[in-house]
Formats: C-alpha cells, structure tokens, sequence
C-alpha cells in the first residue's frame, strides 16, 4: 500500500504533527515549563504509537514511501535527541542548585549553632 492513498495521507499527516509536537516540546523544555511538557510529552506518545501501528499496517513500503517516513522519522529522532540533551542540562543544573541549596543550609546550620 503506498503512503500517498488515503490511510498513506493520514500517516502523512501524523508524522508531521508529532514533529510539531516534538519542537514544541524543545520550546517548553527550554522554558522549564515542565508540568506543559509531561502533558504535551504524553499526547505526542499516544500519537506515536498511533503513526507506529499505521506504519506496520502499511507494510511493507514501497521505496518511494520508505524513503518519505524514513526523513520524517528521522527528523522526529533528531529532536527526540535535542529534547534529551536540553533534559539532561536542566537535570544538571537543577542537581548543581540543590546541591548549592544543601551546602547552604548546612553553613547556617553550623553557624547557628551556640
């Protein structure tokens, strides 16, 4: 079945929302609006396993289609990438303040002392 029937359009159209799900959620990540992005996180999942069911549905693909969900998935892997690095910096960071915060509160701790 090829990708530019009906069911191929859909998947077509799937694809391209998840990568829009998948820079608005490198925005929100950015912006450490993290409660945005479980929310946004878990609707992208439920469409990608929606687009991964289509894409066995549709097996196998021709070279022409393959080569289409090939680009628009690796695209979605290259931001998936992204999201993960931005991830892992804000971790740090916020592992870094809380470790600051501990040492703090232990300097005042000690000084308060009699």
């Amino acid at each position: 079945m090829s990708i530019q029937s009906a069911p191929g359009t859909e998947l077509a159209k799937q694809l391209s929302l998840a990568i829009k799900a998948s820079q608005e959620l490198q925005v929100l990540a950015e912006a450490d609006h993290w409660q945005d992005f479980e929310r946004q996180f878990r609707q992208r999942d439920s469409l990608l396993h929606a687009i991964d069911a289509e894409v066995t549905r549709l097996l196998p693909l021709s070279g022409e289609d393959a080569k289409l969900i090939g680009g628009k998935l690796q695209q979605l892997r290259e931001l998936n990438d992204q999201l993960l690095t931005i991830a892992e910096s804000r971790k740090n960071a916020t592992v870094a303040d809380l470790a600051k915060e501990r040492g703090a509160r232990k300097a005042v701790n000690a000084y308060s002392k009699p």
